[in-house]
């Protein structure tokens, strides 16, 4: 299928969180290191996969196509530096801080240890239930109060924390059609399981949880 569709145009496929991943999909990238190299029989096969995982939580299987390696690879790996400077100055803006101190996005570093996820997380949360007249000073205090989880599971269970049941069954369902999504079909998915996630919807929405993109929620 891979090799039918790249005929028509070039293929990109994207895979976060390595870390977290199954042996399905180890599999699957075992194979296509093979299949896309050099001597393999997808050699002609017009197709990247950009995956990403923690320096600290390769999987074995991934570790294992790195360390081969070899002229006739069709691996690369590329490590990314924490986020800083002028891009974390670039990303707070983006999330609605603007022209932050120095100090502040100092803070922001510290406690996200340079993690984009985290990094979004502690801005939310500031702007959401900062302290009030925030220094950095203050802003430093608080963060070392509110410690975030490092992982992407631990910032989905904060970030559901106290939300109602008909909004995390919507989310649910939601995460099922991907990264964004038409309300209406979620709607109906919800029906099917006699579930009505209108207003869950509507409750993800509120919170920021969920953002309209010109009719499709993401």
């Amino acid at each position: 299928a891979l090799n039918a569709v790249s005929q028509r145009r070039p293929l990109l496929l994207i895979l976060e969180d390595l870390d977290d991943t199954d042996e399905a999909t180890i599999e699957l990238l075992t194979y296509l290191e093979y299949a896309i190299s050099a001597r393999g029989p997808l050699r002609g096969l017009d197709l990247v996969v950009a995956a990403s995982c923690r320096a600290d939580a390769v999987p074995k299987g991934v570790d294992e196509m790195i360390r081969r390696g070899g002229p006739d690879s069709a691996v690369a790996c590329i490590e990314l530096e924490p986020l800083e400077g002028r891009d974390l100055i670039r990303l707070v803006e983006a999330h609605g801080m603007q022209s932050p101190e120095r100090a502040v996005l100092d803070a922001i570093a510290t406690a996200s240890a340079g993690n984009v996820l985290n990094a979004i997380e502690i801005v939310r949360l500031i702007k959401i239930q900062g302290p009030i007249g925030m220094t950095p000073h203050s802003l430093f205090e608080w963060l070392e109060r509110s410690p975030l989880p490092l992982d992407t599971h631990g910032l989905v269970a904060r970030k559901l924390a106290g939300r109602s049941p008909q909004c995390r069954h919507a989310l649910e369902l939601a995460a099922i059609l991907g990264i964004d999504f038409e309300a209406p079909l979620v709607e109906r998915l919800g029906r099917a399981l006699d579930i009505d996630v209108g207003p869950g919807l509507e409750e993800a929405l509120e919170l920021g949880i969920l953002v309209d993109r010109g009719g499709r929620l993401g």
